[in-house]
């Protein structure tokens, strides 16, 4: 597994790979969502930090309709049938000490997520939301696993470690 590329996923962001691939993250109030089709053995990560647009024309990834349609038709072009995949999200804390606090953001990103799945008709095998703690989520798109921990604190070093590695 260590010749196996990762990548870390922003908010705002969506990463959709065929090959093997450790996607992963660090979220507060936001949600990263998952999908896994486990017959092509493909899938992707979301990560959305708002849960409603301003207007319909706003297809901005930061927010939850847009991402998650986005990832889900990334799949479907690439050959994955909804009755295949298998989705996930976690997130949506409330910790109104956190710097930038927005009352209920983490509560609303949980409901829009909840409402586009069942919308989209994506299967959800896994979640886990809410809570006053952070989380850090790992994603291998070959097989499907996802991994998690919850965090009472998230330092400002979880947040980007890519350039924290140099």
């Amino acid at each position: 597994m260590e010749n196996i590329e990762r990548i870390f996923v922003q908010p705002g962001f969506i990463h959709f790979s065929k090959i093997p691939t450790l996607l992963y993250t660090v979220l507060g109030s936001g949600v990263s969502f998952l999908m896994y089709d486990r017959v092509k053995k493909q899938g992707g990560m979301g990560y959305f930090i708002h849960p409603f647009r301003k207007s319909k024309s706003d297809n901005s990834t930061y927010f939850a309709y847009p991402a998650i349609s986005v990832l889900l038709d990334i799949m479907k072009k690439n050959g994955s049938l909804i009755s295949n995949i298998d989705g996930a999200f976690f997130g949506g804390s409330e910790n109104n000490s956190a710097t930038n606090y927005i009352e209920q953001l983490g509560k609303n990103n949980i409901i829009a997520a909840i409402d586009i799945f069942e919308h989209k008709n994506i299967r959800v095998i896994k979640k886990d939301f809410g809570g006053d703690s952070g989380r850090k989520i790992v994603f291998y798109t070959e097989t499907g696993d996802m991994f998690l921990t919850n965090e009472e604190r998230i330092r400002d070093s979880d947040w980007y470690p890519i350039m924290n590695s140099k």
